[in-house]
């Protein structure tokens, strides 16, 4: 069994007062330093489903603040993770204003509308083609954001907006990722546990729920299989990270508290 180093929970270097603030009541990124900013956005991914290694968001500099804009590949990615349907109901000219209205239906029924608008004012042939095929994108983008409930700027409304200034347009760079994983420690980059430190996920997911990710990923390795966009590397090191918080867990005293009131006691052999 591999051995790391335990995980230090006051090495993270929690968010000042300033930031959160800004962040909270005024969409405001600017405040974080490199670090926070990756630990922010990682968490935004999480919380909508999407991958972070994809990179769906953008950051802006607009009116002073800094803040998230959804990028063209955000919008697809949530459509497909949440099963939604888009329907063009509505094409419509007003004056110089091409209006394209798109409907979004989510798996429970619900559902939601949003319109894009372009102005097509002068425009002929391949011109006028490019801007009624934008405003048809701005309004599926738009459709979809809303009901996957994200108010953010989509990429396609960026540049209508003046003096609004694209910043890191690539995203967050590796070296920005690593510099988040120092502040964090280990966490794990996929599965049920994304995003956690292993402490973390032992805590909120249960002894038993450690002990079937660490079997599934071994059958997976001994196989020479991996997960979709998972490395054997990552497979690897999360293996490591689940062994020694169980670890540290089978030293630990035995309570209701540490083995969960569903303990069974059969799992005892999983890594043996």
């Amino acid at each position: 069994m591999s051995s790391v180093a335990t995980i230090n929970q006051n090495q993270v270097k929690p968010l000042d007062i300033a930031a959160i603030e800004a962040v909270l009541l005024h969409g405001d990124l600017s405040k974080m330093n490199a670090e926070q900013k990756v630990i922010y956005y990682n968490k935004v991914c999480d919380l909508t489903g999407l991958n972070p290694i994809t990179q769906p968001f953008n950051y802006l500099r607009l009116n002073g603040k800094e803040v998230l804009y959804a990028n063209k590949g955000c919008a697809e990615q949530l459509r497909s993770i949440h099963k939604i349907g888009l329907k063009i109901v509505s094409r419509d000219k007003i004056e110089e204003v091409y209006v394209v209205t798109a409907e979004a239906l989510d798996p429970s029924g619900r559902t939601d509308a949003a319109t894009g608008a372009v102005n097509v004012a002068g425009l002929r042939g391949e011109a006028l083609a490019n801007a009624m095929m934008k405003a048809e994108t701005k309004a599926k983008r738009r459709v979809t954001l809303s009901i996957c409930g994200l108010n953010i700027l989509d990429d396609t409304e960026v540049d209508s907006i003046p003096n609004a200034h694209r910043i890191f347009p690539d995203g967050p760079t590796e070296e920005d990722h690593q510099k988040a994983r120092e502040v964090l420690g280990y966490t794990f980059p996929f599965g049920s546990f994304k995003f956690m430190n292993p402490r973390e996920a032992f805590e909120k997911k249960g002894r038993d729920a450690m002990v079937n990710a660490l079997t599934l990923i071994e059958a997976k390795l001994e196989k020479n299989e991996t997960y979709k966009g998972v490395t054997f590397e990552d497979m690897k090191e999360a293996v490591r990270q689940i062994e020694t918080v169980l670890a540290e867990v089978e030293n630990a005293p035995i309570d209701s508290d540490v083995r969960g009131d569903d303990y069974d006691p059969e799992y005892e052999g999983a890594l043996k």
